[in-house]
């Protein structure tokens, strides 16, 4: 008897503990994130022009225009012969009007003898802010993408540095400017 009624307690034990055969199913709906931006551009609408220089002699030079294409005199400035085509450069950047925009620059140092110092730039109306800095312009509005001004306007000025005794010729430094979405 004491085998049976044990046998029962098992019995009964065993059914609220015994797994149950059949199970639910676990669906799980899952989401993918996707953004869609008009892509930037920028179009080169006037040249950064430094004029025409005289040869920089023994002690080397620099040459600087400002984001309104006016000559400056920084340290050891260089001597200008014809500043007819000399202008800031000017650019439109189009894009998104929806996200806001970064912007930084730097030296391509495609020669040897000359090279950037700095370079300052202005967005829509802005401040002029070196973007060779490391900082560059940041948080910086969306670019009008609609309207009879597609665009906005981005001027830059720099300071070019001409290396002592840098020979008689025509020249096109480089530089790379990097427009991002932030």
């Amino acid at each position: 008897m004491k085998i049976k009624n044990c046998l029962k307690i098992l019995s009964v034990v065993g059914l609220f503990c015994a797994p149950s055969v059949a199970q639910a199913n676990d669906n799980f709906d899952k989401t993918a994130d996707i953004e869609i931006l008009r892509a930037l551009t920028i179009r080169e609408d006037e040249p950064l022009n430094f004029g025409v220089i005289d040869l920089p002699g023994a002690n080397g030079v620099k040459v600087q225009i400002d984001t309104n294409g006016n000559i400056l005199t920084p340290s050891n400035p260089a001597t200008h012969i014809d500043t007819t085509n000399l202008s800031e450069g000017e650019y439109t950047i189009s894009g998104s009007d929806s996200s806001s925009i970064s912007i930084t620059a730097r030296d391509l140092a495609t020669y040897s003898d000359i090279s950037f110092d700095s370079m300052h730039a202005s967005y829509g109306n802005g401040t002029a802010t070196d973007l060779m800095d490391g900082t560059g312009l940041t948080n910086l509005a969306a670019p009008t993408s609609s309207g009879p001004n597609l665009g906005t306007k981005l001027k830059i000025g720099a300071v070019l540095n001409v290396a002592a005794n840098t020979p008689e010729a025509s020249y096109a430094p480089a530089f790379q400017l990097n427009i991002d979405y932030q």
